[in-house]
């Protein structure tokens, strides 16, 4: 029996990932227990079980965290929506409900955490779920693209402070009046595994386009120990 038991964990997991990309994908959604099994390929009744075993939370409060999470990002990212709006698309019926549940989720509140967000504490909550495994290859292709203008802003540190370099570059892209989508690309290069446990990371943040100069980043926008450099 325990041959058995052990023969279906990584069938197991690979269902319970497939329902974790499942909710990533369809936050905006009504995620059904009806639904989720199905994508599992369980009955209601297993799938409760497995899901808590292996994620160690329920459903409905992985659902309400990840949800929350989105609803972080909004708020550092995107000054301007209004908090009531981030906390109806999240699922909640008013402000307050929502407040107490981001202030139990990540220690801040919303209005504390847009203006000042506790990246190391939210990073040490988000670590406490489970992180869904790739299950399938990746289309990986190699193109060629003609010379681009490169500006780069480049962090070196604790991996859990990797949004404060984030922040500071949309502040920069947004002074700047460049928008990423009809005047400029911009791409995140991790120079190692930022999953794992380390003290320091490094990666950068290049935003790219064919045509002018990018304006200069201001000292403080940027990161310290984080040259930009603008070449061809």
């Amino acid at each position: 029996m325990e041959i058995r038991t052990r023969s279906k964990e990584p069938v197991y997991a690979r269902r319970i990932n497939r329902v974790l990309d499942y909710i990533d994908r369809h936050l905006d959604e009504e995620l059904t227990v009806d639904a989720l099994s199905e994508v599992a390929n369980f009955s209601k009744f297993h799938f409760h079980r497995q899901f808590s075993q292996h994620c160690g939370i329920s459903l409905a409060r992985y659902i309400q965290f990840m949800r929350l999470k989105r609803a972080s990002y909004r708020l550092a990212f995107n000054p301007t929506a209004p908090i009531i709006d981030i906390a109806l698309d999240s699922g909640f019926e008013n402000p307050e409900s929502f407040s107490r549940a981001f202030k139990a989720a990540f220690g801040q509140t919303p209005s504390a955490f847009r203006k000042t967000p506790d990246w190391a504490s939210w990073s040490a909550r988000s670590r406490s779920l489970p992180a869904s495994e790739r299950t399938n290859d990746m289309d990986v292709k190699i193109i060629d693209v003609e010379p681009v203008l490169v500006a780069a802003l480049e962090h070196r540190g604790a991996p859990a402070l990797l949004n404060v370099s984030v922040q500071r570059f949309i502040a920069w892209r947004k002074s700047s009046g460049l928008s990423p989508v009809s005047q400029c690309e911009t791409y995140g290069v991790p120079y190692n595994d930022p999953t794992r446990r380390r003290r320091r990371s490094s990666a950068s943040i290049f935003a790219a386009r064919r045509r002018r100069r990018f304006p200069p980043m201001s000292t403080a926008s940027s990161p310290r120990r984080s040259p930009v450099a603008a070449a061809p």
